[in-house]
């Protein structure tokens, strides 16, 4: 099994956005995992440098390039980087929940398609049983916060300091979108008002009167309006881009723009030439870091219960590879007597894998 990651870890927004449209629907035993801070492929029988082909040429980053901010995982290590991912302990925010919905939904599309084989079969539902398993028995997502308890804690300081209370929701029928919009209403905010462009999630909000829903199309004279402008899409064009906001907007108050999407959604340029603050996906790490390292104890939980679990996959996957081959063996090894069958596992293991061996079977013997 191989992956090749590129994350927030290593690769800035500017380049992450590039890998958003890969389509590995077409590749076979295949799984590709894509969020806002990461873009991943996983696979069974494709070796490193076709992967890297493949991600080069639907990205348009050289193989070279790619090098600089990719990470690379096989067999064991990949299996394990993928269950780290899936309980939240490789995201930006540690614990996050939104990651084991996002690892689910990717493989369940490989599954659907065809994609997928024993190994990404076993070892995807491991890693989300697995993850289930970490947020039930640790507080590991309990003591977390995500990224939109983040924005919203960054729109309550910005109303708190500039008493302005408008605020524009422009994908709030998005995960990450309802997730905020949830988290405004949570605390107490009102003054919303929310794009529409395709019926979702909102719709159960609309009965509140902090809400008011607007088509998307109109988007412009309502940030007129806005102090806070929040945009969390997965469009892959500006929502907010500076020409149209030049000719739209006065320059004459304060706002907040907060980027939740990836690729960006607000144009950079209207912080360059108007000074406003945009505050982007990846500014996102410094309060993250200093949330996470309150989680030690809950970190250190998780990691346990991930290494046991490994324990029993990489079992499985071995029984497996060996099980295509066995009778062969049983016809190689049909006229060995027990006895010379340990003298050969004595004499070809190295003495800790020899013990282990016949630990196990004085195990059974004393039973």
């Amino acid at each position: 099994m191989n992956c090749i990651s590129i994350s927030f870890k290593t690769a800035p927004e500017s380049i992450r956005k590039h890998f958003v449209e890969i389509d590995c629907s077409k590749m076979s035993h295949c799984v590709f995992l894509k969020t806002c801070n990461r873009a991943e492929i996983y696979t069974e029988n494709i070796a490193m440098d076709k992967l890297e082909l493949f991600l080069s040429e639907y990205s348009g980053i050289a193989v070279s390039e790619l090098r600089k901010y990719a990470r690379y995982y096989s067999d064991k290590s990949a299996i394990k980087h993928l269950f780290k991912v899936a309980c939240g302990l490789e995201s930006m925010v540690i614990g996050e929940n939104e990651i084991l919905g996002q690892v689910r939904d990717c493989y369940c599309y490989a599954y659907e398609l065809g994609n997928t084989g024993y190994q990404l079969d076993t070892v995807f539902r491991a890693a989300i049983a697995c993850a289930k398993k970490t947020k039930n028995c640790t507080d590991i997502s309990k003591s977390g916060i995500s990224t939109a308890t983040i924005a919203c804690h960054k729109v309550a300081d910005f109303i708190k300091n500039n008493h302005f209370d408008n605020i524009l929701l422009i994908g709030a029928s998005g995960k990450i979108g309802s997730s905020v919009l949830k988290n405004l209403l949570n605390n107490g905010f009102s003054n919303i008002v929310v794009t529409k462009r395709v019926h979702g999630v909102i719709e159960k909000f609309l009965y509140t009167d902090n809400i008011k829903e607007v088509d998307y199309s109109n988007r412009y004279e309502w940030l007129n309006w806005s102090d806070v402008v929040i945009s969390a899409t997965e469009s892959p064009h500006y929502t907010i881009n500076f020409a149209d906001f030049s000719k739209n907007c006065s320059l004459d108050k304060k706002r907040l723009f907060l980027d939740l999407a990836m690729p960006a959604d607000i144009d950079v340029e209207i912080s360059n030439k108007y000074g406003y603050e945009i505050i982007s996906i990846d500014d996102f790490s410094k309060i993250a870091s200093e949330n996470n390292m309150k989680k030690e104890n809950s970190i250190k939980a998780v990691t346990e219960i991930i290494e046991d679990e490994l324990e029993d996959v990489y079992k499985k996957m071995s029984f497996h590879n060996v099980g295509f081959d066995l009778s062969s063996w049983k016809e190689s090894f049909k006229d060995y007597s027990f006895e010379e069958i340990l003298f050969l596992l004595r004499d070809k293991l190295d003495s800790k894998s020899l013990e282990n061996v016949l630990g196990v079977l004085k195990k059974e013997l004393d039973k």
